[in-house]
């Protein structure tokens, strides 16, 4: 049977955690990981805090088309069967695997969850003081103020960022495109002219897309508001 929170498939966890977490329902969050009984209900809230600013700030995910959305998994992947990597957190110049796992429950369900196996990680004594975990409060203002689990400086951010990195791709495919019919005397009255053209449009977005991701990483925007912009 499916499951109605979405974990039968890699994909459907991976959008439902980070559904629950803009609705900044912690306790739901809990239900898209895999925690050994050791860890207790008072942890839980931290441990979703603990992932979230990891996300936030040294993480980056595959974009959510790229997640198998079969029950089974991506199977090439070189991996164990049960486990899916979805992304990576980079904790003092480590790379750790943000990884799914395929577990069974009581009920003989299968669900993926969050693996305890990164998880774990995260909560290792020797990550305990990385600067990515300081969770300093925010001056009261109302840019501090969060809107559906991001804050709303981090929505303005993303925004700006956006249009300024379509702007940024239209000038640098626009200087191309001169450059191209300054190389290329009888260019636009070649065969070759309109391809060119009608390349320019894709590779615009496709620099756009690629340099919105890179510097809403480098910035640190929370996970949730670029999950939503993927």
């Amino acid at each position: 049977d499916l499951d109605p929170m979405g974990r039968s498939t890699p994909k459907g966890t991976f959008r439902g955690f980070f559904k629950v977490l803009g609705s900044e329902n912690q306790l739901q969050a809990e239900q898209y990981m895999d925690l050994p009984d050791t860890v207790l209900q008072t942890q839980v809230k931290s441990l979703v805090r603990t992932l979230e600013l990891a996300l936030d700030r040294s993480g980056q995910v595959l974009p959510v088309n790229l997640i198998s959305s079969n029950p089974e998994g991506n199977l090439n992947d070189g991996l164990d069967p049960t486990l899916e990597q979805v992304g990576t957190i980079v904790l003092k110049d480590n790379e750790i695997p943000l990884l799914l796992e395929r577990i069974t429950t009581e009920d003989n369900q299968k669900l993926w969850l969050f693996s305890w196996k990164t998880l774990e990680v995260l909560t290792d004594k020797e990550y305990a003081n990385d600067k990515v975990f300081s969770d300093q409060a925010a001056p009261d203002s109302m840019l501090s103020s969060r809107f559906q689990g991001g804050p709303i400086k981090d929505w303005i951010g993303i925004i700006l960022l956006a249009i300024g990195a379509y702007l940024f791709a239209w000038v640098l495919t626009l200087i191309l495109g001169r450059l191209v019919r300054l190389w290329w005397k009888n260019f636009t009255k070649s065969k070759h002219h309109s391809v060119l053209k009608t390349l320019l449009i894709p590779l615009r977005l496709v620099l756009a897309v690629a340099i919105l991701l890179y510097f809403s990483r480098t910035l640190g925007i929370s996970i949730v508001v670029r999950q939503a912009f993927a």
